[in-house]
């Protein structure tokens, strides 16, 4: 009789998953309550502040126009592509101009 009693008392993962939750629930709540229930939360003791003007970014705004962008870059270190492929024509021939 006393193995059947140990074996009704044995504590299963699920129960173990489920008290974790609970308390972590209740955790949750308390930690959202905790300044309704201390009597911290009034929002007439706060100070809301608002930025003064000065103290804003300066916005400048422009007209865009189509123009030239030379494209130039400078660079240490080395260069490795990330994948390797041998490409190669189906004609051989010379390329005498190779408009950007």
């Amino acid at each position: 009789m006393a193995s059947k009693s140990r074996s009704s008392l044995k504590i299963r993962p699920w129960q173990v998953f489920g008290l974790i939750l609970a308390l972590a629930t209740a955790g949750l709540i308390l930690y959202g309550t905790w300044p309704y229930i201390t009597g911290e939360d009034s929002e007439d003791d706060r100070q809301l502040t608002e930025e003064p003007e000065a103290a804003r970014a300066p916005v400048e705004v422009m007209v865009i126009e189509r123009g030239e962008f030379p494209l130039r870059a400078e660079a240490t270190g080395h260069l490795a592509p990330w994948r390797r492929t041998e490409i190669s024509a189906e004609i051989g021939g010379l390329i005498l101009e190779r408009p950007i």
